[in-house]
């Protein structure tokens, strides 16, 4: 499995290596967070959606978010990482869960116990 990470890989135009290297049998997993939405989404083989958490003084725009889902097209395996450790990353994940009803984002903010779902 090749990994696509560092920085914001979405602004990258990465379709034809891709493309190139499942010619030749590699698998490909590109983490991002969330904010650009690519066609070359649907040719990977795990999307990992990683939306910048509230210390990044960052606000997650939940349309582009949910852009990227309906990029990959449900073709590749879609993975949220989300690391709850306070409130403000835990209205994250309640956001995420909002935007996508998203299983992994429940589990995740469960595991946090300062507020109830």
């Amino acid at each position: 499995m090749v990994s696509l990470s560092g920085g914001n890989r979405a602004i990258q135009p990465l379709g034809a290596l891709i493309e190139h290297g499942h010619r030749n049998g590699y698998r490909f997993a590109s983490e991002t967070q969330g904010s650009v939405a690519r066609d070359w989404f649907a040719e990977l083989d795990a999307l990992i959606l990683s939306p910048k958490p509230p210390s990044s003084e960052m606000t997650t725009d939940w349309a582009a978010f949910e852009a990227c889902v309906e990029a990959a097209r449900d073709k590749p395996q879609i993975v949220l990482k989300l690391v709850v450790f306070d409130e403000k990353r835990l209205r994250l994940c309640q956001g995420c869960r909002r935007a996508l009803s998203a299983t992994a984002c429940v589990s995740a903010a469960r595991q946090h116990t300062a507020a109830p779902l």
